[in-house]
């Protein structure tokens, strides 16, 4: 993969900061289509000139592709935000039990504080 230049997104401005699907709703929506420049005037009729049958089926490949492709990283995006709300939730209860543990560990040295302090006036009478 070819990395693009530093500041510099290798997406259309218009997808930057776009949801993983949100690509695919904004092509549902639109009445053009992902290529537009493929679809060229006609000089003499000003109707849309036709694309040979192999251009058209390599444009249907390839947008079948890029659905396809759309689809894997929604689906991940998904899978992601699955794992990254159970990790938050594995991280809330280890707090959680590392601050339980800390309070029965000032307990445990107070305890033990008093014990030693007891003994060693035992130990002085």
């Amino acid at each position: 993969m070819i990395a693009a230049p530093q500041g510099v997104s290798r997406f259309p401005r218009e997808l930057t900061g776009m949801r993983p699907d949100a690509y695919a709703e904004l092509h549902q929506r639109r009445s053009i289509s992902r290529w537009p420049g493929l679809q060229t005037q006609s000089p003499i009729q000003g109707r849309p000139s036709p694309l040979s049958p192999q251009l058209s089926a390599a444009v249907d490949r390839l947008d079948s592709a890029l659905d396809r492709l759309e689809n894997a990283i929604a689906g991940r995006e998904s899978r992601l935000a699955e794992e990254r709300e159970q990790v938050a939730a594995e991280l809330r209860e280890a707090q959680s039990t590392q601050a339980a543990l800390q309070a029965e560990a000032r307990s445990v040295s107070s305890r033990l504080d008093a014990a030693i302090g007891r003994l060693r006036a035992v130990l002085e009478a």
